[in-house]
């Protein structure tokens, strides 16, 4: 059983404050794009400064307000069913479903530019603790935030780009945006059913594709690809990557909650089944790297052996 992450006091504390920043209207005063100084906030909203800049830095923590210079904004997502917790809770009903792959197209075109914004640090992170690669295959690419940031380390590095035919357009703009089009190729399809051949990549990333499958699934998707690896080569999986500790425990709960929402086939896969579908798949020397920007995930590696 994981460490409790707070005393129960606390937890109390965390829930009943994100409660008061409510009924206050803290929340609300901060929605589009309004952001304003925690005296500025007391004012407008007749609040004591002490205890409002308190609940901020709170807030702030807890991910609900970005704070820069003093001042706080709203922090925004599109990709949020949280307000809809409590159907999901009472019915167990999918509100935003991401099983199959014509639902995926629409909903991640809408929301990989988000998502690239939030994973830019950590990607840029994983890059810089990585050694560089001549070919990085990017499998469920989206906007290429992982893979570019790969590529923008190495003026040797070419990117494929696996994806959907909704979803590649926001990869070509991304890599044109960081000057990288001209070392970038896309393939369109679903990645379970699109032939590489008999092309073998340096590099191919798996970056939070395997939870949207099942165990046996996300398995078989490890499998497939671990072929494009070539001799020497490694198979990178980024994802929600737990080891217990307090912070990402928490962090890995409320993921699984909020996915739970989005899918009803997929989930948080633990790094030694991921890890053992790696061996499986005959790759070996796996490993896990933190991601000290984004404490939940990590990325986890496998290498292929070097033939004789």
């Amino acid at each position: 059983m994981s460490p409790s992450i707070l005393h129960p006091a606390l937890g109390s504390g965390v829930v009943e404050a994100i409660r008061v920043a409510d009924r206050v209207g803290l929340l609300a005063a901060l929605e589009g794009g309004v952001a304003g100084t925690g005296p500025e906030l007391a004012r407008r909203l007749g609040l004591h400064e002490r205890a409002t800049g308190e609940l901020l830095d709170l807030l702030s923590v807890l991910g609900f307000v970005h704070s820069e210079r003093g001042r706080f904004e709203r922090t925004q997502t599109k990709l949020d069913p949280w307000p809809r917790l409590e159907t999901y809770v009472r019915s167990g009903e999918v509100l935003t479903c991401i099983d199959e792959t014509a639902e995926r197209g629409p909903t991640y075109a809408e929301v990989v530019d988000v998502l690239a914004e939030r994973f830019r640090e950590p990607a840029l992170e994983l890059a810089a603790a990585l050694d560089s690669a001549g070919s990085v295959l990017d499998v469920g690419a989206g906007s290429g935030v992982w893979s570019l940031a790969m590529a923008s380390r190495c003026q040797e590095t070419r990117v494929l780009a696996l994806d959907l035919p909704a979803v590649l357009p926001r990869f070509s703009r991304r890599a044109a945006s960081l000057g990288l089009a001209d070392r970038c190729d896309v393939v369109e399809g679903d990645y379970f059913a699109v032939s590489l051949g008999e092309r073998r990549f340096d590099r191919v990333v798996l970056a939070n594709v395997l939870h949207l499958e099942s165990p046996e699934r996300a398995a078989m998707l490890v499998r497939r690809f671990a072929e494009s690896v070539a001799p020497g080569g490694e198979l990178v999986v980024v994802d929600c990557v737990s080891r217990g500790e307090l912070g990402e425990e928490l962090a890995r709960t409320a993921y699984s909650l909020h996915l739970g929402m989005r899918t009803s086939v997929g989930g948080v896969h633990a790094p030694p089944c991921v890890r053992r579908w790696c061996s499986e798949a005959g790759l070996t020397e796996t490993s896990i790297l933190s991601l000290k920007s984004a404490p939940v995930m990590g990325a986890i590696r496998a290498t292929r052996a070097r033939t004789a």
